[in-house]
């Protein structure tokens, strides 16, 4: 299984925001390799999705798309 998935997993079911050393350290991969595989994620939520990966300096979230909780 790719980084992208298991780390699309880790944040859906987390709540919270995770730091890349942590998900590094989860995964027993490289900090660049988190990255580089956050950045991906985030591209694939881009656009229109109801979910967004959102970054607030070293951490990562899975969250609902502020957009949609706008149109409630």
């Amino acid at each position: 299984m790719s980084y992208v998935s298991t780390l699309e997993s880790i944040l859906f079911v987390a709540g919270k925001p995770l730091s890349v050393q942590k998900l590094a350290k989860v995964l027993a991969a490289t900090t660049d390799d988190v990255l580089a595989a956050l950045l991906e994620l985030k591209a694939k939520y881009g656009g229109e999705s109801g979910v967004v990966l959102l970054q607030n300096n070293d951490e990562w979230q899975l969250v609902s798309n502020p957009e949609n909780i706008a149109a409630t």
